[in-house]
């Protein structure tokens, strides 16, 4: 993504906004339809009967993929992020890049777009 930053028209991002983007990316991505990597993108978690159940299998998700598609990120911890709505997930992942330290919040909504990533400020 770094190479391409000149052809962008908002110009130069952070590396940090780049990551945001491409986790945006992998997790508005369905597992086994939008992309060609094994384990690319997130599940479907409507048959989970619990929401403890769901939960653990996002955040396995979340692990794996960031593990395996991210390699910018060194994983320190992925847990959830209480919210109100019983319809929405949130969570927050504790990372390092370079030898700094971010943590993305990540919420799953049922709507057009339903990741959004965004970084902690």
């Amino acid at each position: 993504m770094g190479l391409l930053n000149k052809f962008r028209h908002r110009g130069k991002i952070s590396l940090e906004n780049e990551v945001a983007d491409h986790l945006t990316v992998l997790f508005n991505t369905k597992r086994s339809f939008g992309a060609w990597q094994r384990g690319y993108g997130i599940d479907n978690y409507a048959n989970y009967y619990s929401k403890d159940e769901a939960v653990e299998a996002i955040i396995a998700d979340i692990t794996f993929n960031i593990e395996n598609f991210e390699k910018r990120i060194q994983l320190l911890e992925v847990a959830e992020s209480e919210d109100k709505s019983l319809f929405y997930y949130r969570f927050v992942i504790k990372c390092k890049i370079g030898s700094r330290f971010h943590s993305y919040y990540i919420g799953f909504k049922s709507v057009k777009d339903p990741v959004e990533v965004g970084i902690e400020q």
